[in-house]
């Protein structure tokens, strides 16, 4: 009685490994969340039952083989791929049961597969942590450690507990394995919670880069309908200074008309709306700074690289210029972007005063929040690390360089 019920427990723990794997490894299933669910029930159903009734290890065998390449048959994956992972899984199984016989005998904690499945569990967490790359960036943190340790803990107090288990040793035993259970799962939600902020926030970030860029268009149209409105005195006054024979004074005022006209309705165009938005944005800030801001952009139509990713990328390199672009004389900015063999070329410029380069010439931040300039240039460092790419800084003619490279993603 005492090993049937480890056995319930610890095949619990075992299928929630499984099912861990399955969605880092598989994807999304193409059930919808509750027939998924009710899928590793039946498994687990099948599973429990075999072992219940009957003592055949072949039997054994194949309840945990054919259900679980069945379960895999829901997810958008090739057939060769569900095959390798099930014997990948009956291997690290063996292995597992392997190490608990030579390290803990007969003892019913052995017997009952517990320790097997705190094992697998701990692996399976392991795998999931350091190889399943996570789109949302979020990667192994210290808190991570925490339920590794409660999994090889359990596992030393079961060891510890011996081959012999009485009442109280089943509850220890029992317990440690929902606890485990239970702070896997918490962890798993919190990822989840962690990436549903992600998303909200680039969301937000999304959001306000299209409202800059209707103030821009905004403030541009008002300067047009002034402009338009004025139109027949201005046309009056050039007619009065052709008239009077003053060339050159009727040449000055449409060089006025012209900037009036042209001020802040200079739009960039890269084909893609949140990037458009956001470099409009800091060069109508340059322009209310008095920073004259010169682009060259030759963005491909799909590079493969996460928006997201390119405009918090600029979105830093330029903060960084026009913070910079302060305190220097007759500042500037460029910012060229372009294809080369296969990388998304990035650079952006700023002049930098002189005095700076005297007093920092290692090119070090200026800003008296360290801290948060420091963050932006980590977040730049770990897109470029995302992407197989560079980041390089260098000071060439007065001009403080960002040269970036990011690698387009074969879509092939």
């Amino acid at each position: 009685m005492t090993e049937t019920i480890l056995y319930l427990i610890s095949n619990a723990v075992h299928l929630y490994a499984v099912f861990m794997l399955f969605k880092a490894v598989l994807g999304e299933s193409r059930l919808s969340p509750l027939t998924e669910k009710l899928t590793y029930v039946a498994y687990y159903a099948v599973n429990c039952s075999v072992y219940l009734f009957t003592d055949s290890s072949l039997l054994n065998l194949i309840s945990n083989l054919v259900p679980m390449l069945i379960i895999m048959l829901q997810y958008r994956r090739p057939l060769r791929t569900m095959v390798f992972l099930t014997l990948a899984l009956a291997a690290v199984g063996m292995m597992i049961d392997w190490i608990v016989s030579v390290i803990a005998g007969s003892s019913i904690l052995a017997t009952s597969n517990t320790l097997q499945s705190i094992a697998f569990l701990g692996l399976a967490f392991v795998f999931r942590a350091l190889f399943v790359k996570d789109e949302s960036g979020i990667g192994i943190s210290t808190e991570a450690f925490l339920p590794i340790l409660s999994i090889f803990t359990t596992i030393v107090i079961a060891v510890m507990i011996g081959p012999d288990i009485d009442i109280k040793g089943l509850f220890i035993a029992a317990s440690l394995l929902i606890i485990d259970l239970l702070m896997i799962y918490t962890y798993d939600k919190l990822i989840d919670k962690m990436r549903l902020q992600i998303t909200l926030k680039s969301i937000e970030n999304a959001n306000k880069t299209y409202r800059d860029q209707l103030e821009i268009m905004n403030i541009s149209q008002s300067k047009l309908r002034f402009l338009r409105h004025d139109m027949k005195n201005h046309l009056a006054v050039l007619s009065h200074l052709i008239q009077s024979n003053e060339p050159s004074q009727a040449l000055e005022y449409i060089g006025r008309m012209n900037e009036s006209l042209s001020a802040g309705t200079s739009f960039i165009s890269t084909g893609v709306p949140e990037l458009d938005g956001l470099i409009n944005y800091k060069i109508a800030l340059a322009n209310e700074r008095g920073i004259a801001f010169r682009c060259e952009l030759a963005f491909p139509e799909q590079t493969g690289i996460d928006v997201f990713d390119l405009t918090a990328l600029l979105g830093n390199l330029l903060d960084n210029a026009l913070d910079a672009s302060k305190r220097a004389q007759s500042p500037q900015i460029e910012l060229t972007a372009g294809v080369k063999r296969g990388y998304l070329s990035i650079i952006v410029s700023n002049r930098i005063d002189s005095s700076v380069l005297e007093s920092n010439p290692k090119l070090m931040t200026t800003k008296g929040d360290k801290l948060s300039h420091g963050l932006g240039t980590r977040s730049v460092r770990q897109i470029c690390e995302k992407y197989d790419g560079s980041l390089d800084h260098y000071e060439r003619d007065g001009l403080f360089v960002a040269d970036i490279l990011l690698k387009i993603p074969n879509r092939n």
